[in-house]
Formats: C-alpha cells, sequence, structure tokens
C-alpha cells in the first residue's frame, strides 16, 4: 500500500472534529426521531406480528419460511436479526431505531474521515467531505423509513472492511473479511467490495500489477463473494418473488434510462430538491431523446475527467468510480424493481463528496488559485444549505400528507423496492 496514516499529535483536534460531526448530525435530524414509521416500516416492522416471537429467529436461515417472518425480497439475515432484537426491546416506539440508525450514521461519517486521511487527503478535507455527507438532505429518506437501515448498517460494515484492508497485519485483515461477510448480508450491493479493491491496486500501483499475487491475496474476499451469491441464489432464493423486467422491455432501453436517472442523481447531488419517496420517472428507449443525448453528453466529460485522473492517479478519479460502481446494482442492467431511489445515493455519495472536493482542488491548484480558500466558502455555503433542506424534509416527513407528491401514498403504501411475497 502506498498510503499510510498521517501521524498527528493532536489527538484532541480529531475529537474535536468527531464532536462537531456528531452535533451537526443531531441538530439536523433532532425533528425526525420522534416522526411515525413511514410506508414499508408498517409492514416489515409495525404490523409484522413475527417479529414479536423471538421463537420465529429459527426460521432465519430456512426458505421458504423466512421470507414470511422478514417479509423480504432477498435474503438479508443481519438486518432481520437487528429487527427481531429492536422489536423485543422497543416494542413499535420509532425513536430508538431512529437514534440508532444515527448512531450508525455518525460512525459511517467518522469511517469517511479517517478513510481520507488514510488517502493522505488533509484533516480539512476530510472533515468537509464527512460534514456534506453527514447533512445531505438525500439521506432523510433512509432516516424517516427504519425499515431502509440496510443501506446504512451495510454501509458502515463495507467501509470498515475497506479500511481494514488497507491496514497492515493479520488482525486488520481478519477484521476486514469478517466486516465485508457481514456486510453482504445486510444488502446485496456490497458485494462489489472486491472490485473497488482491484481498481485501488491497480490505481495506486507502482508496478504492473501481479495477477497471481492479487489473486492469491484476495482469496478470503472472493471465497466470501462466491459464498454469498451461492446462499442468495440458490440457497434463499425467495420462491414468491416475481420476475423483475427491464425499463421499457429492453437492456438498450434500461441503459439509457439510467443515463438520465445518473444526471438527475447528480442533480439531486448539488440541487437537492423536489425529493420524495416515489418517483414517476419516464423510460427513454431513443439515443436521440433530448435528455439522453445531454445525460450522455455529461457522462462523456465525466468519463473523460476520470480517465485522465487515473493514469495520472489523482486520488478524485478513485473516489469518482467508487460513486458510479456502486449504482451499478440498481443500474437494472440486471433487471430491478426501481428506476431510482434516494436511498441509493447513501453509499455512492461517500466517494462523490470527497470526489467533487479534490477535482475542484486540482482545478484551482491548475490555475494557480489558493484552493482552501474558496472551497471553504462554498462548503460552508453548501453545508448550511444542505442542513437547511435536511430538517426542512423531515418536518414533511412527519406528515407526509404535506408533500404533494406523497398524497398518492399512505401509511400502508408498500414500496416497489421491496415487492414482499407474503402480507
Amino acid at each position: 500500500m502506498i498510503f499510510k496514516h498521517p501521524s498527528i499529535s493532536k489527538n484532541a483536534s480529531i475529537s474535536l472534529l468527531a464532536l462537531v460531526l456528531a452535533l451537526l448530525i443531531g441538530a439536523v435530524y433532532l425533528n425526525s426521531i420522534n416522526s411515525p414509521f413511514h410506508f414499508d416500516d408498517n409492514l416489515v416492522i409495525k404490523n409484522n406480528y413475527r417479529l414479536s416471537s423471538i421463537s420465529n429467529l429459527r426460521y432465519l436461515f430456512k426458505n421458504p419460511e423466512y421470507f414470511k417472518v422478514a417479509r423480504e425480497l432477498t435474503f438479508r439475515p443481519i438486518i432481520t436479526a437487528q429487527y427481531f432484537f429492536f422489536k423485543l426491546v422497543f416494542k413499535n416506539n420509532p425513536a430508538p431505531w431512529r437514534i440508532f440508525n444515527l448512531l450508525v450514521h455518525f460512525g459511517v461519517c467518522l469511517l469517511l474521515f479517517e478513510l481520507l486521511r488514510l488517502f493522505q487527503v488533509s484533516n480539512r478535507i476530510a472533515f468537509l467531505s464527512a460534514s456534506l455527507f453527514a447533512v445531505h438532505p438525500v439521506h432523510t429518506e433512509i432516516f424517516n423509513v427504519v425499515a431502509f437501515n440496510e443501506d446504512l448498517i451495510g454501509s458502515f460494515f463495507c467501509l470498515l472492511a475497506f479500511y481494514g484492508y488497507l491496514q497492515k497485519g493479520r488482525a486488520w485483515r481478519l477484521g476486514s473479511l469478517a466486516a465485508y461477510l457481514i456486510c453482504c448480508f445486510t444488502k446485496e450491493t456490497f458485494v462489489l467490495l472486491p472490485i473497488i479493491i482491484l481498481i485501488y491496486e491497480w490505481w495506486q500501483r507502482e508496478r504492473p500489477l501481479s495477477w497471481g499475487n492479487f489473486f492469491f491475496s484476495q482469496l478470503g474476499y472472493l471465497i466470501i463473494a462466491v459464498l454469498f451469491l451461492y446462499v442468495n441464489r440458490m440457497l434463499m432464493k425467495n420462491p414468491g418473488s416475481l420476475k423483475a423486467a427491464y425499463p421499457g422491455g429492453t437492456l438498450l432501453s434500461a441503459l439509457l434510462t439510467f443515463s438520465v436517472v445518473l444526471k438527475y442523481y447528480l442533480k439531486i447531488f448539488f440541487i437537492p430538491t423536489g425529493l420524495t419517496p416515489i418517483y414517476d420517472f419516464p423510460v427513454f428507449k431513443s439515443i436521440l431523446n433530448r435528455p439522453v443525448m445531454a445525460s450522455l453528453a455529461v457522462l462523456l466529460l465525466i468519463s473523460t475527467i476520470i480517465i485522465y485522473g487515473f493514469k495520472n492517479k489523482k486520488k478524485y478519479a478513485f473516489f469518482l468510480i467508487w460513486f458510479f460502481l456502486f449504482l451499478l446494482p440498481t443500474s437494472n442492467i440486471i433487471p430491478f424493481w426501481m428506476i431510482l431511489a434516494e436511498r441509493y445515493l447513501y453509499f455512492p455519495l461517500l466517494g462523490l463528496i470527497p470526489g467533487v472536493i479534490l477535482l475542484g482542488k486540482q482545478i484551482l491548484e491548475k490555475i494557480n488559485v489558493d484552493w482552501w480558500k474558496p472551497t471553504l466558502i462554498l462548503g460552508i455555503i453548501f453545508l448550511s444549505f444542505f442542513s437547511i433542506m435536511t430538517v426542512k424534509r423531515n418536518s414533511v416527513w412527519q406528515d407526509p400528507e404535506k408533500d404533494r407528491k406523497s398524497t398518492r401514498l399512505n401509511s400502508s403504501h408498500i414500496l416497489l423496492s421491496r415487492m414482499p411475497s407474503s402480507a
């Protein structure tokens, strides 16, 4: 590994930054803690009487009983076990569920901060990245619909696995493998971690990559990935799930639609307005559609920037690749139930935010401009804007009828992302 953790003599300053992060998270999400359960919460948690009996834990690894108990589309035993525990201890009080999610979110932000320092990113950029991630309004869906916390928990363990991989020593490697196993069985998205490890090794290499050595060094991760895919797709495949179809009926229409979705994701990253639980997003079947052409032009520009940065070992390139890679599982390349959702951005934003900041720093340095002052000013503006939008969005979640786009839904509505096979 070419990156080593920078030594910092004043640990108190790091503790202070962690405290500020905690206060930021608490301030913007305080008004969400006592909100009622929403949407999937009612089916999966509140009205799921099977969670009230601890004896049903015996079905955690039995098919098809698991899917009747968990009311999940796919096999996610870590999350289901957490639901059992919280239901037993906290019953149908949503506040402890949300407090737990906020603590996990705080842990994710700390891991992002430490990971960036491991990449020898300055404390200022690392803290700004973690702060912007902490308060971004697209996360309000995950916090207000507590049944979506597989993204939170999976993100924590996936980051922990990658952080452990970058460290030296057998204990770190074993801990990394354990964290990877947990995140895989929390949500399927995180099985892609070995790919980001491969990209990292290829990007930071000082000499040609030895594929044989790489394969054996990653054998543990590959075994876990194969084990997970076998269990998820063979042993514990949901027998009652419906087969998803490509948006528009073809792979081409799925790819064209996803290109427009990517542009929309970038839009709500910078300007997070018009957020809603359900999107009525159009399907595109022709490359000649104006939104498709505009999206492809944007993606071509971004791809050029990434390729240049990757060849020149620029840190922003790695983090921008992170963003696009972890959106692939929801891209409908493999048919999926939803075209887009705000919660799908949670883990990808861990790459996009530092990637954009580092790219901006690179551009400013290229034109001989002091990068920190404009970065600080823009950071404060976006931090304030995101914080205000998050607080406002939480107030809407307290009463979804306030949201014009949510009036089509009611508290028993089941989001298409789950498509449970049993009531």
